[in-house]
């Protein structure tokens, strides 16, 4: 829903620098958190846990509807953008962090292209490239099923964390 918003020549423009930043971001944060965690985590796969959980935020459920109130529609489509970095990053390096396990590179890349939040946001360029425009009742219908998301995500949170200890939740 936030590619059915008309789209000027620079802002289209613009998602090649959200990519270039995107991509700058994930590998000074890898180098930072690397050499941070090589001095502070001995062991290797708790080391590669410190990396991805410091480099990977909450970008998704708790960024979008903060960037949302902050610029409209807008900075969904290019927190989407950002997220296709994410996607590529967690998929391939941070799978390596956290399993220590090289399955190949190609087979590591088509897993972070064919995750559904990486298709979804393909699409999404796609359909602002292209321009194409939904119908009213459509573009409600997925605005209304969007912010459904933040909610639900914390309802499942809860629900999880229903069924801790009180010490094993702090």
């Amino acid at each position: 829903a936030s590619a059915n918003i008309p789209f000027t020549r620079e802002q289209q423009i613009t998602i090649v620098y959200v990519l270039a930043a995107a991509f700058v971001f994930y590998v000074v944060s890898f180098l930072i958190f690397t050499a941070v965690g090589h001095k502070l985590i001995p062991e290797p796969r708790k080391r590669g846990l410190y990396i991805c959980l410091c480099t990977f935020a909450n970008t998704s459920f708790v960024g979008f509807p903060i960037a949302q109130v902050l610029d409209g529609e807008i900075a969904i489509f290019y927190g989407s953008v950002f997220n296709i970095m994410y996607n590529l990053f967690m998929f391939t390096y941070g799978i390596y962090l956290l399993t220590g396990t090289r399955k190949g590179i190609g087979k590591m890349l088509r897993s972070a292209m064919l995750d559904p939040c990486a298709l979804a946001s393909f699409a999404m360029v796609a359909i602002c490239l292209l321009q194409i425009k939904f119908p009213a009742f459509l573009n409600d219908g997925l605005n209304l099923l969007g912010n459904t998301c933040t909610p639900l995500a914390m309802l499942v949170i809860g629900a999880g964390m229903s069924e801790c200890r009180l010490h094993e939740v702090f």
